[in-house]
């Protein structure tokens, strides 16, 4: 349990609806009158890497507004639906309801998801991409953790998860861990992490994007920035979603999020909520100067320094 979590009775309806900014409609996409040409030019002028002299070629910043543009994409209600057949009686984990082991700490920990994820990969297990991306998160910040904790002697940590699995620890494999586990599971948290983990359930699209394209780490440091300069409010909007996202990460008890999604949907977020996030997200964009440059901020050490929410010791 989270301190302050559980839904009291005599919570007001502002209250829950501050915790469970939940869509219960389908979202409407952005107004088409949100000037592409001015997000175009305002990429242009971000400078990257590591003199800030690196600029995006044409084919990135088509990609980084394809992504950009699955933001609010998902009606983030849809991925909770397991919590909402439960009852009182029901105290399994809330990494349970969405089908993800309970234990993601520790090497065995890492043995589980690293087994689940390449369940996912090799279509034997389906899971919803909230449920996917928050294994992935799990896998990435446990083997982050076991990097710097666990006393591995000569062996990598990869190597320690597959020789646990019983798996010939070949390069390739090795490779697998790192380079495809290990790799979406930091994009997903680096975006969580400087965004507001509500975008785990809003922004599927953009994060499949992301993924799909492989983004380089300048890119993503670009998007990041971009969409804080551009879209403030729907990164207040992930943030808002951030202790439903948080308390599942945690693992409190599935049946504590059931009043959370349940509470009055008549108060969640509605079209007309939407339409100010939207309204806050054109407002920004107009006052993007379309002349002088700006820098992308080093995203990965934000997400870096908030490990230590979710990592004992880190």
């Amino acid at each position: 349990m989270i301190e302050g979590f559980r839904v009291q009775e005599n919570q007001t309806k502002a209250e829950v609806n501050t915790l469970g900014l939940l869509a219960v409609e389908s979202l409407t996409p952005p107004s088409p009158d949100i000037p592409r040409r001015r997000k175009s030019r305002c990429l242009e002028l971000c400078r990257f890497g590591k003199d800030s002299t690196e600029l995006l070629e044409q084919s990135k910043i088509t990609q980084i507004l394809e992504a950009e543009a699955g933001l609010l994409a998902q009606d983030p209600l849809r991925p909770l639906q397991p919590f909402l057949g439960l009852g009182k009686a029901d105290t399994c984990s809330s990494l349970s309801a969405l089908g993800l082991p309970v234990v993601w700490m520790g090497l065995k920990g890492a043995v589980n998801y690293y087994r689940l994820l390449e369940a996912v990969k090799g279509k034997k297990i389906v899971l919803c991409p909230f449920a996917k991306h928050i294994a992935q998160i799990l896998f990435y910040l446990n083997y982050k953790w076991l990097e710097k904790h666990m006393d591995q002697g000569r062996a990598s940590v990869a190597t320690l998860i597959l020789n646990t699995c019983s798996e010939e620890p070949s390069k390739s494999r090795r490779d697998n861990v790192t380079g495809y586990h290990v790799r979406r599971g930091k994009i997903c948290w680096t975006l969580a992490a400087c965004l507001g983990a509500g975008i785990l359930l809003h922004g599927g699209d953009a994060i499949r994007t992301i993924i799909k394209e492989t983004f380089s780490v300048g890119q993503l440091n670009v998007f990041i920035s971009f969409v804080l300069r551009t879209r403030p409010g729907s990164v207040r909007l992930f943030h808002s979603l951030e202790p439903v996202v948080k308390a599942i990460i945690l693992g409190v008890p599935a049946v504590d999020l059931r009043p959370v999604v349940l509470a009055d949907n008549n108060v969640l977020v509605r079209q007309e909520e939407l339409a100010y996030v939207y309204a806050a997200d054109q407002e920004a964009l107009a006052d993007q100067t379309t002349e002088e440059t700006w820098l992308a901020m080093n995203a990965e050490s934000i997400a870096k320094e908030k490990m230590s929410e979710f990592l004992p010791n880190f």
